[in-house]
């Protein structure tokens, strides 16, 4: 059974989230939707890397990601469909990929879109994407490949090893 997870910053407070689910269900009632968190601070790129980046690797490879984080903030107007480690990531381009990634998806597509300053990316392009890849289709037919992608650097703090000091 395909299984779509879906993140957002929509909150709890309205329909936005149901509208979203009621897209997907509209295309395919037997698709399994799985939410992760509809309380990611709202444009919190770094508490939905986090949240995201605790989980998404525990569910099946195939599994389809909708992540509906910051979509509304995106100052370039485009959205992605990625391949990483067997995982279909749908997501605006916003920086999150690169963070999600370490920076190198295996594939990324710019989506095609007719509109786009849509009001509502996330029921009007990246759910039908995430029907379309949860049944199967291809990456390759959703746009032009591309790695021209925003990039931002992990804020996560290394390890240091401190040397013992000398007796």
């Amino acid at each position: 059974m395909a299984v779509i997870t879906f993140l957002s910053d929509f909150g709890y407070n309205d329909h936005y989230v149901a509208a979203v689910k009621a897209k997907i269900i509209s295309q395919d009632p037997d698709l399994n939707i799985v939410d992760i968190s509809h309380a990611i601070e709202p444009y919190n790129i770094a508490h939905a890397e986090y949240v995201f980046g605790s989980v998404f690797n525990e569910f099946p490879e195939g599994t389809v990601h909708l992540i509906a984080v910051d979509t509304h903030g995106s100052k370039y107007g485009k959205y992605h469909a990625a391949k990483y480690k067997g995982h279909f990531f749908l997501l605006a381009d916003n920086g999150l990929l690169s963070l999600l990634t370490e920076g190198q998806p295996d594939q990324v597509v710019e989506l095609k879109t007719d509109f786009p300053l849509m009001p509502f990316p996330a029921k009007e392009l990246l759910a039908p994407v995430a029907v379309y890849l949860a049944k199967g289709g291809d990456l390759d037919i959703l746009g032009e490949s591309t790695q021209n992608f925003r990039r931002l650097m992990n804020r996560r703090c290394a390890s240091a090893t401190t040397p013992s000091p000398a007796m």
